[in-house]
């Protein structure tokens, strides 16, 4: 999946930024919920969980601000973005977009 996983999301981008969109960065936060998705499309042809999933981290991609290295740490840990995936899921923690944070 490796291999295979990063040509579909460089093409997907791709496509993307050709059409003038914001690019899908998949957050680590988002990553088991990401696999998952993927699992399903493939091995059960269920496409919504997938839809969502990279609709959210498309929304979130979008409404992040990487002017600056500083201000894209604030926003990353804010959105719960870098935190590690299997810890988010033991304690609960989810992708936040930054329209949704409460404190700017």
């Amino acid at each position: 999946m490796t291999r295979n996983g990063r040509v579909a999301r460089l093409a997907m981008n791709a496509e993307l930024t050709a059409s003038d969109r914001a690019r899908i960065v998949i957050p680590a936060v988002s990553r088991i919920e990401y696999q998952t998705a993927l699992r399903q499309m493939s091995g059960e042809r269920r496409t919504g969980r997938l839809a969502k999933t990279l609709n959210r981290a498309w929304r979130w991609s979008a409404e992040m601000d990487f002017t600056d290295q500083a201000t894209a740490r604030h926003w990353l840990e804010l959105t719960h973005a870098v935190t590690d995936s299997t810890d988010a899921e033991y304690s609960g923690l989810e992708m936040r977009l930054p329209s949704e944070v409460a404190i700017r």
